[in-house]
Protein backbone atom coordinates (compact mmCIF):
# COMPACT_ATOMS: atom_id res chain seq x y z
CA UNK A 1 0.00 0.00 0.00
CA UNK A 2 3.11 2.29 1.22
CA UNK A 3 4.12 1.81 -2.35
CA UNK A 4 1.41 2.70 -4.67
CA UNK A 5 1.15 5.67 -2.72
CA UNK A 6 3.99 6.38 -3.07
CA UNK A 7 3.50 6.14 -7.01
CA UNK A 8 0.51 7.86 -6.78
CA UNK A 9 2.16 10.76 -5.25
CA UNK A 10 5.10 11.29 -7.72
CA UNK A 11 2.48 10.64 -10.73
CA UNK A 12 0.42 14.24 -9.45
CA UNK A 13 3.65 15.59 -8.59
CA UNK A 14 4.97 14.92 -12.00
CA UNK A 15 4.96 17.98 -14.63
CA UNK A 16 2.34 16.59 -16.81
CA UNK A 17 -0.07 16.32 -13.92
CA UNK A 18 0.27 19.71 -12.50
CA UNK A 19 -0.14 21.08 -16.01
CA UNK A 20 -3.25 19.19 -16.27
CA UNK A 21 -4.48 20.50 -13.05
CA UNK A 22 -3.99 23.95 -14.09
CA UNK A 23 -5.91 23.90 -17.13
CA UNK A 24 -8.81 21.99 -15.26
CA UNK A 25 -8.99 24.39 -12.08
CA UNK A 26 -9.05 27.40 -14.47
CA UNK A 27 -11.71 29.49 -14.21
CA UNK A 28 -12.26 30.14 -18.38
CA UNK A 29 -12.13 25.94 -18.49
CA UNK A 30 -15.85 26.07 -18.80
CA UNK A 31 -15.91 28.10 -21.93
CA UNK A 32 -14.86 24.97 -23.68
CA UNK A 33 -17.80 23.01 -22.91
CA UNK A 34 -19.62 26.37 -23.98
CA UNK A 35 -18.41 26.54 -27.14
CA UNK A 36 -18.51 22.40 -27.77
CA UNK A 37 -22.13 22.41 -26.16
CA UNK A 38 -23.20 25.30 -29.27
CA UNK A 39 -21.66 23.24 -32.21
CA UNK A 40 -23.48 19.96 -31.06
CA UNK A 41 -26.40 22.05 -31.39
CA UNK A 42 -26.36 23.33 -34.17
CA UNK A 43 -25.13 20.39 -36.07
CA UNK A 44 -26.67 17.65 -34.20
CA UNK A 45 -23.29 16.17 -33.76
CA UNK A 46 -24.42 15.37 -29.91
CA UNK A 47 -21.69 12.39 -29.20
CA UNK A 48 -19.02 14.69 -29.63
CA UNK A 49 -20.49 16.48 -26.68
CA UNK A 50 -21.22 12.93 -24.52
CA UNK A 51 -17.69 12.66 -25.19
CA UNK A 52 -16.70 15.74 -24.31
CA UNK A 53 -18.26 15.81 -20.55
CA UNK A 54 -17.42 11.79 -20.29
CA UNK A 55 -13.48 12.86 -20.59
CA UNK A 56 -13.76 16.38 -18.90
CA UNK A 57 -15.64 14.02 -15.88
CA UNK A 58 -12.21 11.29 -15.89
CA UNK A 59 -9.80 14.15 -16.05
CA UNK A 60 -11.27 15.82 -13.30
CA UNK A 61 -11.43 12.58 -11.02
CA UNK A 62 -8.13 11.56 -11.81
CA UNK A 63 -6.13 15.47 -11.85
CA UNK A 64 -8.13 18.12 -10.34
CA UNK A 65 -7.48 19.18 -7.02
CA UNK A 66 -10.77 19.16 -5.91
CA UNK A 67 -14.18 18.55 -7.53
CA UNK A 68 -15.98 22.11 -8.17
CA UNK A 69 -15.43 21.72 -11.70
CA UNK A 70 -17.75 18.73 -11.49
CA UNK A 71 -20.18 21.13 -11.79
CA UNK A 72 -18.94 21.42 -15.92
CA UNK A 73 -20.23 17.79 -16.76
CA UNK A 74 -23.20 18.64 -14.46
CA UNK A 75 -24.54 21.30 -16.03
CA UNK A 76 -23.77 20.83 -19.80
CA UNK A 77 -25.48 17.29 -19.29
CA UNK A 78 -28.40 19.45 -18.99
CA UNK A 79 -28.23 20.74 -22.53
CA UNK A 80 -27.80 17.38 -24.28
CA UNK A 81 -29.20 16.43 -26.56
CA UNK A 82 -30.08 18.64 -29.58
CA UNK A 83 -33.18 19.16 -31.46
CA UNK A 84 -31.33 17.68 -34.61
CA UNK A 85 -30.66 14.67 -33.08
CA UNK A 86 -34.51 13.70 -31.96
CA UNK A 87 -35.75 12.95 -29.02
CA UNK A 88 -33.70 11.37 -26.39
CA UNK A 89 -35.71 8.36 -26.00
CA UNK A 90 -35.43 7.81 -29.72
CA UNK A 91 -31.41 9.22 -29.90
CA UNK A 92 -30.67 6.58 -26.84
CA UNK A 93 -32.58 3.99 -28.81
CA UNK A 94 -30.17 3.53 -31.34
CA UNK A 95 -27.64 0.75 -31.01
CA UNK A 96 -24.66 2.11 -32.07
CA UNK A 97 -25.52 5.76 -29.83
CA UNK A 98 -26.63 3.19 -27.43
CA UNK A 99 -23.19 1.26 -26.82
CA UNK A 100 -20.73 3.98 -27.17
CA UNK A 101 -23.30 5.67 -24.08
CA UNK A 102 -22.73 2.82 -22.01
CA UNK A 103 -19.24 2.87 -22.39
CA UNK A 104 -18.70 6.44 -21.36
CA UNK A 105 -21.34 5.92 -18.75
CA UNK A 106 -19.10 2.99 -17.70
CA UNK A 107 -15.55 5.02 -17.71
CA UNK A 108 -17.38 8.30 -15.63
CA UNK A 109 -18.23 5.38 -12.98
CA UNK A 110 -14.79 4.05 -12.61
CA UNK A 111 -13.38 7.56 -12.29
CA UNK A 112 -16.18 8.48 -9.59
CA UNK A 113 -15.27 5.52 -7.56
CA UNK A 114 -11.58 5.95 -8.36
CA UNK A 115 -12.09 9.50 -6.61
CA UNK A 116 -14.13 8.32 -3.90
CA UNK A 117 -11.78 5.73 -2.83
CA UNK A 118 -9.08 8.81 -2.81
CA UNK A 119 -11.23 10.66 -0.31
CA UNK A 120 -11.82 7.66 1.79
CA UNK A 121 -8.25 6.43 1.58
CA UNK A 122 -7.31 10.16 2.56
CA UNK A 123 -10.06 9.58 5.43
CA UNK A 124 -11.16 13.15 4.48
CA UNK A 125 -15.08 11.38 4.22
CA UNK A 126 -17.08 12.43 7.14
CA UNK A 127 -20.94 11.84 7.72
CA UNK A 128 -22.85 15.32 8.50
CA UNK A 129 -26.54 15.48 9.52
CA UNK A 130 -27.47 16.19 6.37
CA UNK A 131 -25.68 12.84 5.09
CA UNK A 132 -28.01 10.77 7.90
CA UNK A 133 -30.89 13.37 6.41
CA UNK A 134 -30.43 12.06 2.69
CA UNK A 135 -30.25 8.22 3.71
CA UNK A 136 -33.72 8.40 5.66
CA UNK A 137 -34.95 10.45 2.20
CA UNK A 138 -33.51 7.53 0.10
CA UNK A 139 -34.77 4.34 2.41
CA UNK A 140 -38.35 6.52 1.46
CA UNK A 141 -37.17 6.79 -2.05
CA UNK A 142 -36.57 2.76 -2.74
CA UNK A 143 -39.54 2.20 -0.87
CA UNK A 144 -41.76 4.30 -3.07
CA UNK A 145 -45.19 2.34 -3.49
CA UNK A 146 -43.43 -0.55 -2.14
CA UNK A 147 -47.02 -1.62 -0.14
CA UNK A 148 -49.46 -0.26 -2.75
CA UNK A 149 -51.35 -1.95 -5.64
CA UNK A 150 -49.03 -0.29 -7.96
CA UNK A 151 -45.69 -1.30 -6.62
CA UNK A 152 -43.22 -2.27 -9.46
CA UNK A 153 -39.66 -2.72 -10.35
CA UNK A 154 -39.94 0.40 -12.21
CA UNK A 155 -40.89 2.61 -8.90
CA UNK A 156 -38.14 0.43 -7.34
CA UNK A 157 -35.37 0.86 -9.98
CA UNK A 158 -36.74 4.80 -10.18
CA UNK A 159 -35.80 5.27 -6.37
CA UNK A 160 -32.56 3.64 -6.88
CA UNK A 161 -31.85 6.49 -9.77
CA UNK A 162 -33.16 8.67 -7.33
CA UNK A 163 -30.91 7.46 -4.20
CA UNK A 164 -27.78 7.75 -6.37
CA UNK A 165 -28.37 11.20 -7.88
CA UNK A 166 -29.58 12.86 -4.07
CA UNK A 167 -27.59 11.03 -1.95
CA UNK A 168 -24.54 9.72 -3.81
CA UNK A 169 -23.60 12.88 -5.83
CA UNK A 170 -23.61 14.26 -2.59
CA UNK A 171 -21.66 12.05 -0.62
CA UNK A 172 -18.90 11.91 -3.58
CA UNK A 173 -18.53 15.67 -3.54
CA UNK A 174 -18.73 17.44 0.30
CA UNK A 175 -15.62 16.11 1.31
CA UNK A 176 -13.52 16.85 -1.84
CA UNK A 177 -14.83 20.49 -3.07
CA UNK A 178 -12.66 23.86 -2.43
CA UNK A 179 -15.29 26.15 -0.47
CA UNK A 180 -12.55 28.80 -0.93
CA UNK A 181 -13.47 32.33 -1.98
CA UNK A 182 -11.25 31.30 -5.47
CA UNK A 183 -13.04 28.01 -4.95
CA UNK A 184 -16.65 29.83 -5.28
CA UNK A 185 -15.54 32.14 -7.65
CA UNK A 186 -14.69 29.28 -10.51
CA UNK A 187 -18.44 27.69 -9.73
CA UNK A 188 -19.63 31.13 -10.23
CA UNK A 189 -18.05 31.19 -13.65
CA UNK A 190 -18.90 27.66 -14.46
CA UNK A 191 -23.10 29.23 -14.45
CA UNK A 192 -22.01 32.13 -16.02
CA UNK A 193 -20.40 30.19 -18.78
CA UNK A 194 -23.02 27.88 -19.08
CA UNK A 195 -25.73 30.67 -19.35
CA UNK A 196 -24.97 31.58 -22.43
CA UNK A 197 -25.66 28.21 -24.06
CA UNK A 198 -29.79 28.60 -23.48
CA UNK A 199 -29.61 32.24 -23.92
CA UNK A 200 -27.43 31.92 -27.41
CA UNK A 201 -29.85 28.91 -28.56
CA UNK A 202 -33.40 31.44 -27.50
CA UNK A 203 -31.99 34.08 -29.35
CA UNK A 204 -31.21 32.05 -32.26
CA UNK A 205 -34.56 30.40 -32.04
CA UNK A 206 -36.42 33.60 -32.18
CA UNK A 207 -34.40 34.49 -35.21
CA UNK A 208 -35.15 31.45 -37.02
CA UNK A 209 -38.15 29.99 -36.20
CA UNK A 210 -41.16 30.45 -38.97
CA UNK A 211 -44.55 30.84 -36.44
CA UNK A 212 -43.02 31.83 -33.04
CA UNK A 213 -44.12 35.33 -32.74
CA UNK A 214 -48.03 35.66 -33.59
CA UNK A 215 -50.91 38.71 -33.85
CA UNK A 216 -51.98 36.89 -29.89
CA UNK A 217 -48.20 36.68 -28.92
CA UNK A 218 -45.69 33.73 -28.70
CA UNK A 219 -46.81 30.23 -29.93
CA UNK A 220 -44.30 28.64 -26.87
CA UNK A 221 -44.66 25.55 -28.39
CA UNK A 222 -42.73 25.97 -30.72
CA UNK A 223 -39.77 26.68 -27.97
CA UNK A 224 -38.12 22.94 -27.97
CA UNK A 225 -35.05 22.67 -28.03
CA UNK A 226 -34.58 18.64 -27.48
CA UNK A 227 -33.20 18.69 -24.47
CA UNK A 228 -35.98 20.81 -23.29
CA UNK A 229 -38.63 23.09 -24.05
CA UNK A 230 -39.39 26.78 -22.87
CA UNK A 231 -39.77 26.00 -19.33
CA UNK A 232 -36.04 24.30 -18.76
CA UNK A 233 -34.81 27.29 -20.49
CA UNK A 234 -36.52 28.95 -17.89
CA UNK A 235 -35.10 27.16 -15.26
CA UNK A 236 -31.73 27.03 -16.01
CA UNK A 237 -31.14 30.54 -16.60
CA UNK A 238 -32.90 31.21 -13.18
CA UNK A 239 -30.18 28.92 -11.41
CA UNK A 240 -27.39 30.97 -12.96
CA UNK A 241 -28.65 34.05 -12.10
CA UNK A 242 -27.26 34.21 -8.59
CA UNK A 243 -23.59 33.45 -9.84
CA UNK A 244 -23.58 36.30 -12.33
CA UNK A 245 -24.74 38.55 -9.45
CA UNK A 246 -22.36 37.37 -7.23
CA UNK A 247 -19.35 38.12 -9.52
CA UNK A 248 -20.32 41.54 -10.38
CA UNK A 249 -19.75 42.11 -6.87
CA UNK A 250 -16.33 40.57 -6.75
CA UNK A 251 -14.61 42.17 -9.87
CA UNK A 252 -13.78 45.94 -10.98
CA UNK A 253 -15.18 44.98 -13.90
CA UNK A 254 -18.37 43.70 -12.47
CA UNK A 255 -20.70 45.95 -14.31
CA UNK A 256 -20.02 44.11 -17.05
CA UNK A 257 -21.73 41.05 -15.04
CA UNK A 258 -24.78 43.55 -13.98
CA UNK A 259 -25.74 44.39 -17.38
CA UNK A 260 -25.68 40.96 -18.39
CA UNK A 261 -27.41 39.36 -15.91
CA UNK A 262 -30.61 41.74 -17.04
CA UNK A 263 -30.34 40.10 -20.20
CA UNK A 264 -30.86 37.04 -18.58
CA UNK A 265 -33.90 38.53 -17.33
CA UNK A 266 -35.42 39.42 -20.58
CA UNK A 267 -34.25 35.42 -21.34
CA UNK A 268 -36.86 34.24 -18.95
CA UNK A 269 -39.34 36.60 -19.66
CA UNK A 270 -39.10 35.44 -23.88
CA UNK A 271 -39.12 31.71 -22.42
CA UNK A 272 -42.87 32.42 -21.96
CA UNK A 273 -42.14 30.17 -18.48
CA UNK A 274 -44.93 31.05 -15.99
CA UNK A 275 -43.26 29.53 -13.41
CA UNK A 276 -39.79 31.25 -14.37
CA UNK A 277 -41.01 34.50 -14.81
CA UNK A 278 -42.85 33.65 -11.09
CA UNK A 279 -38.61 32.13 -9.90
CA UNK A 280 -37.22 35.32 -11.46
CA UNK A 281 -39.65 37.88 -9.48
CA UNK A 282 -38.34 36.26 -6.51
CA UNK A 283 -34.80 35.24 -7.26
CA UNK A 284 -33.47 37.76 -8.68
CA UNK A 285 -34.45 41.53 -6.54
CA UNK A 286 -33.01 39.10 -3.31
CA UNK A 287 -29.57 39.21 -5.40
CA UNK A 288 -29.39 42.12 -6.15
CA UNK A 289 -30.02 43.79 -2.80
CA UNK A 290 -27.36 41.16 -1.53
CA UNK A 291 -25.08 42.66 -3.47
CA UNK A 292 -25.68 45.60 -2.72
CA UNK A 293 -25.44 44.74 1.04
CA UNK A 294 -21.96 42.26 0.72
CA UNK A 295 -20.42 43.12 -2.74
CA UNK A 296 -18.28 45.55 -4.08
CA UNK A 297 -18.15 48.34 -6.51
CA UNK A 298 -21.75 49.06 -5.73
CA UNK A 299 -21.56 52.74 -7.38
CA UNK A 300 -20.93 51.00 -11.02
CA UNK A 301 -23.47 47.89 -10.65
CA UNK A 302 -26.10 50.59 -9.72
CA UNK A 303 -25.61 53.15 -12.29
CA UNK A 304 -25.42 49.92 -14.73
CA UNK A 305 -28.59 47.84 -13.17
CA UNK A 306 -30.35 51.55 -12.92
CA UNK A 307 -29.72 51.98 -16.77
CA UNK A 308 -30.41 48.71 -18.18
CA UNK A 309 -33.75 48.80 -16.49
CA UNK A 310 -35.00 52.25 -18.05
CA UNK A 311 -33.96 50.83 -21.54
CA UNK A 312 -36.64 48.05 -20.32
CA UNK A 313 -38.79 49.77 -19.40
CA UNK A 314 -38.67 52.29 -22.36
CA UNK A 315 -38.74 49.04 -24.70
CA UNK A 316 -41.85 48.00 -22.64
CA UNK A 317 -43.76 51.09 -23.08
CA UNK A 318 -43.03 51.15 -27.09
CA UNK A 319 -44.58 47.52 -27.48
CA UNK A 320 -47.23 47.82 -24.72
CA UNK A 321 -50.06 46.24 -26.09
CA UNK A 322 -48.25 43.12 -27.47
CA UNK A 323 -45.47 42.76 -24.83
CA UNK A 324 -47.73 43.26 -21.71
CA UNK A 325 -50.88 41.93 -23.28
CA UNK A 326 -49.20 38.58 -24.12
CA UNK A 327 -47.77 38.03 -20.06
CA UNK A 328 -51.02 39.38 -18.91
CA UNK A 329 -52.77 37.00 -21.01
CA UNK A 330 -50.33 34.18 -20.71
CA UNK A 331 -51.05 34.21 -16.49
CA UNK A 332 -55.20 34.75 -17.22
CA UNK A 333 -55.08 31.50 -19.13
CA UNK A 334 -53.93 29.66 -15.64
CA UNK A 335 -58.09 30.05 -14.93
CA UNK A 336 -61.04 28.05 -16.67
CA UNK A 337 -64.38 29.44 -16.21
CA UNK A 338 -62.51 32.28 -13.52
CA UNK A 339 -61.61 29.32 -10.74
CA UNK A 340 -57.60 28.88 -10.64
CA UNK A 341 -56.97 25.61 -12.09
CA UNK A 342 -53.14 25.99 -12.73
CA UNK A 343 -53.19 24.56 -15.87
CA UNK A 344 -53.99 21.44 -15.13
CA UNK A 345 -51.97 21.59 -11.59
CA UNK A 346 -55.46 21.25 -9.22
CA UNK A 347 -56.02 18.32 -11.41
CA UNK A 348 -52.86 16.51 -10.57
CA UNK A 349 -52.36 17.49 -6.95
CA UNK A 350 -56.17 15.81 -6.38
CA UNK A 351 -54.80 12.89 -7.84
CA UNK A 352 -51.68 12.98 -5.41
CA UNK A 353 -53.80 13.32 -2.32
CA UNK A 354 -56.01 10.54 -3.55
CA UNK A 355 -53.58 8.06 -4.32
CA UNK A 356 -52.03 9.39 -0.60
CA UNK A 357 -55.29 7.57 0.87
CA UNK A 358 -54.85 4.56 -1.14
CA UNK A 359 -51.34 3.94 0.17
CA UNK A 360 -50.36 6.47 2.93
CA UNK A 361 -47.43 5.37 4.51
CA UNK A 362 -45.02 4.51 1.50
CA UNK A 363 -47.33 6.16 -1.55
CA UNK A 364 -48.69 4.84 -4.39
CA UNK A 365 -45.20 5.26 -6.44
CA UNK A 366 -43.33 7.45 -9.31
CA UNK A 367 -44.86 5.33 -11.88
CA UNK A 368 -48.47 6.75 -11.96
CA UNK A 369 -51.26 7.20 -15.12
CA UNK A 370 -52.05 10.71 -15.41
CA UNK A 371 -52.61 10.85 -19.10
CA UNK A 372 -55.90 11.82 -18.82
CA UNK A 373 -54.82 14.86 -17.29
CA UNK A 374 -51.88 15.76 -19.26
CA UNK A 375 -52.16 13.89 -22.08
CA UNK A 376 -48.84 12.78 -22.57
CA UNK A 377 -46.68 9.57 -21.81
CA UNK A 378 -43.86 10.07 -19.65
CA UNK A 379 -42.40 7.07 -21.57
CA UNK A 380 -39.31 6.27 -19.37
CA UNK A 381 -39.60 9.09 -17.13
CA UNK A 382 -42.82 8.96 -14.61
CA UNK A 383 -45.81 11.24 -14.99
CA UNK A 384 -45.27 13.92 -11.63
CA UNK A 385 -47.72 15.92 -9.82
CA UNK A 386 -45.78 19.33 -10.33
CA UNK A 387 -45.42 19.98 -6.79
CA UNK A 388 -42.61 18.88 -4.68
CA UNK A 389 -44.57 18.29 -1.76
CA UNK A 390 -47.20 16.39 -3.76
CA UNK A 391 -45.00 14.25 -5.25
CA UNK A 392 -43.87 13.27 -2.20
CA UNK A 393 -46.79 12.33 -0.32
CA UNK A 394 -48.40 10.79 -3.48
CA UNK A 395 -45.20 8.61 -5.00
CA UNK A 396 -43.67 8.40 -1.29
CA UNK A 397 -46.31 8.79 1.49
CA UNK A 398 -45.94 9.83 4.75
CA UNK A 399 -42.77 8.53 5.28
CA UNK A 400 -41.15 10.51 2.23
CA UNK A 401 -42.70 13.73 3.13
CA UNK A 402 -41.68 13.52 6.68
CA UNK A 403 -38.00 12.84 5.27
CA UNK A 404 -38.45 15.34 2.81
CA UNK A 405 -39.06 17.91 5.69
CA UNK A 406 -36.28 16.73 7.77
CA UNK A 407 -33.93 17.46 4.61
CA UNK A 408 -35.46 20.66 4.25
CA UNK A 409 -34.65 21.71 8.03
CA UNK A 410 -31.49 20.75 7.83
CA UNK A 411 -30.20 22.76 4.65
CA UNK A 412 -31.75 25.93 6.28
CA UNK A 413 -29.71 24.99 9.80
CA UNK A 414 -26.38 24.53 7.15
CA UNK A 415 -26.60 27.92 6.12
CA UNK A 416 -27.62 29.48 9.19
CA UNK A 417 -24.20 27.70 10.73
CA UNK A 418 -22.43 30.35 8.77
CA UNK A 419 -24.41 32.53 6.19
CA UNK A 420 -21.64 34.28 4.60
CA UNK A 421 -22.28 36.21 0.97
CA UNK A 422 -21.14 33.05 -0.78
CA UNK A 423 -23.27 30.45 0.81
CA UNK A 424 -26.26 33.02 0.25
CA UNK A 425 -25.83 32.69 -3.36
CA UNK A 426 -25.76 29.12 -3.55
CA UNK A 427 -28.69 29.17 -0.94
CA UNK A 428 -30.52 31.40 -3.88
CA UNK A 429 -29.76 28.89 -6.62
CA UNK A 430 -31.05 26.04 -4.28
CA UNK A 431 -33.76 28.38 -3.45
CA UNK A 432 -34.64 28.83 -7.40
CA UNK A 433 -34.67 24.71 -8.08
CA UNK A 434 -37.16 24.47 -5.01
CA UNK A 435 -39.54 27.70 -5.74
CA UNK A 436 -39.77 26.42 -9.91
CA UNK A 437 -40.51 22.84 -8.02
CA UNK A 438 -44.17 24.26 -6.22
CA UNK A 439 -45.01 24.42 -10.08
CA UNK A 440 -43.29 21.79 -11.65
CA UNK A 441 -40.93 18.62 -11.39
CA UNK A 442 -37.06 19.10 -11.92
CA UNK A 443 -35.90 18.50 -8.73
CA UNK A 444 -37.20 14.36 -9.63
CA UNK A 445 -35.78 15.01 -13.40
CA UNK A 446 -32.03 13.68 -12.49
CA UNK A 447 -30.48 16.08 -14.53
CA UNK A 448 -31.45 19.08 -12.20
CA UNK A 449 -31.01 17.08 -9.37
CA UNK A 450 -27.45 16.81 -9.51
CA UNK A 451 -27.13 20.42 -9.84
CA UNK A 452 -29.14 20.35 -6.46
CA UNK A 453 -27.35 17.90 -4.92
CA UNK A 454 -23.81 19.82 -6.16
CA UNK A 455 -25.25 22.63 -4.62
CA UNK A 456 -26.16 21.39 -1.15
CA UNK A 457 -22.52 19.40 -0.98
CA UNK A 458 -21.06 23.18 -1.45
CA UNK A 459 -23.51 24.73 1.08
CA UNK A 460 -22.33 21.70 3.83
CA UNK A 461 -18.83 21.40 2.95
CA UNK A 462 -18.72 25.45 3.64
CA UNK A 463 -19.77 25.08 7.25
CA UNK A 464 -16.59 25.34 8.18
CA UNK A 465 -13.57 27.49 7.18
CA UNK A 466 -11.31 26.23 5.06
Amino acid sequence: MNQLTKKWSAFKNSRFSQIVNRVLICKYFPFLSTAISLVCFYTGFDLLGFYNLAITTALICIFADDLNSGLIPILFLTVLPSKKSTTISEYLGQTHILAQLIMLVSVVVLALVFRFGLTVGKKKFKPTPVFYGLCFLSFAFILNGVFSDNASVKNFLYGLALTFFFLGIFVILKDDVDVSEEGFERIAFTFFAFSLVPMIELFVAYLTTDGLITEDGINRGLLSFGWGTYNSVGLLTNISVPAVIYLAGKHKFGYIFSAYSVIMLVVVALSSSRQAMVTAALIYPIAVIALFVKGKYRKMNAITLISAFLVCVIVLLIFHDKMWGYIVKLFKSIKVNGEWNGNGRTALWKCALENFRTAPIFGYGFYVDLFHILGYDGGVWPMMYHNTFMEMIGACGIVGLIAYLAHRVQTVQSFFRKPTYERFMVSLVILAILVTNIFDNPLFKIMPTMIYSFMVAILVKSEKSE
